[in-house]
């Protein structure tokens, strides 16, 4: 094994952000080649400094666990509480508006469908896959002179700017307990198949459609809630670093 296949092996049992794994990175590397430079001097082989140095560094996966506890602030770990404690109550209330309050009023599509035959019934009632279909209908029918009935302007809005709204938490919340999801790449991978979950159990059990506009809204609303923290961990980042050179 090398020392870099060494330090890598210790890095990625740490759930460190990847600017801190790198910082750590470098800094076990400089220590480990002083220590295989104090082998050599003692006359050993290239291949047995290696080896030597890193035995006496340690096992790589318990210090990579013991790393992460210690590099783990009081501050991270004030965070990972709070986060928890809104994540959890969010998660109820997000399944609540989309499944579990919902009653199986889309039920009678599938009903008038197996008495009628009619599949607009289920292609027009439970599915939509047409882009904007939904949005656009659910705006051109919206009544400006109706300003004043709630439930003109709640329709709209939780059909529209509500599908965005509700999943930014989602977002946001998601990278801040689990550092495995460091890339939007991945961080999208689970936005989208959290989301075709929701739309398909809404589809099952009758409480909503399975609409290509709730997808696409959702997942723009996870996405700002990822680009919001993102955003904040870029700030959070710098300001530690602007501490770290004070303090030098």
């Amino acid at each position: 094994m090398t020392i870099e296949e060494y330090i890598k092996s210790i890095v990625q049992k740490t759930n460190l952000s990847q600017s801190d794994r790198d910082e750590l990175y470098f800094e076990i590397y400089d220590h480990l080649t002083s220590l295989k430079q104090e082998f050599l001097d003692q006359g050993k082989s290239e291949e047995e400094a290696t080896t030597l140095a890193i035995q006496n560094f340690g096992e790589a996966s318990t210090l990579g666990t013991e790393i992460d506890k210690a590099m783990q602030s009081s501050t991270q770990k004030y965070v990972q509480w709070i986060g928890w404690g809104l994540f959890l109550p969010y998660s109820f209330v997000l399944l609540f508006k989309l499944l579990l309050g919902r009653s199986a009023f889309y039920l009678g599509n599938l009903t008038y469908f197996f008495e009628t035959g009619d599949w607009h019934s289920i292609h027009g009632g439970l599915i939509n896959l047409i882009p904007f279909k939904s949005t656009i209908n659910y705006l051109s029918g919206f009544d400006p002179t109706h300003l004043l009935d709630p439930y003109n302007i709640d329709i709209v809005l939780m059909n529209t700017l509500g599908n965005v709204i509700i999943f930014i938490p989602f977002g946001f919340l998601l990278p801040l307990l689990f550092k495995q999801i460091n890339n939007v790449k991945m961080a999208s991978k689970i936005f989208i198949k959290f989301i075709l979950l929701i739309e398909s159990l809404q589809l099952i059990t009758f409480t909503g459609v399975f609409d290509i506009d709730d997808i696409i809204l959702n997942m723009l609303g996870a996405l700002i809630g990822y680009g919001s923290f993102i955003g904040m961990k870029y700030v959070w980042d710098r300001v530690k670093s602007v501490d770290k050179v004070d303090t030098i």
